[in-house]
This record gives structure tokens, C-alpha cells and sequence, in this order.
């Protein structure tokens, strides 16, 4: 996941339009629906995506149960 802020700061920096911006975040609102349904499954794992990757990678390794050292 993503939050909005982090979604719509990433979409300026990139240099997208206005337009392209509220197309991409009527998406986000979609997903963020479709997650809301999704989360009645006990073996779904939601990895987020405003921190740092090692943190992503982490959580995904402790969510498949993979021994780091």
C-alpha cells in the first residue's frame, strides 16, 4: 500500500499533469476499496510502500516466514 500524500508528492515530482494525477488517484481510490474486501482473507499480506524498501523486504520475508541472519 501507499498512502495518498506519498502517492500524489511521487506523481508531481514525476512531472505528470493535473489530469493524469486525478485519473491516478481515482485509481488509488478503486484499489483502496478493493483492499478493504481483500482484507477478510487471513493469508493476505499488505506490505506498505512510504518507507524504505529494506522495510518492505522485511516485512514480505517475516510474512512468508523466511529466516534472515
Amino acid at each position: 500500500t501507499i498512502s495518498k500524500k506519498t502517492l500524489q508528492s511521487r506523481l508531481k515530482k514525476r512531472g505528470d499533469s493535473p489530469e493524469q494525477i486525478s485519473a491516478r488517484m481515482a485509481v488509488y481510490a478503486e484499489d483502496l476499496a478493493q483492499l478493504e474486501r481483500l482484507a477478510t482473507i487471513p493469508t493476505l499480506l499488505v506490505v506498505s510502500n512510504d518507507g524504505a524498501f529494506q522495510e518492505a523486504a522485511d516485512k514480505i520475508k517475516k510474512g512468508l516466514l523466511i529466516e534472515t541472519d
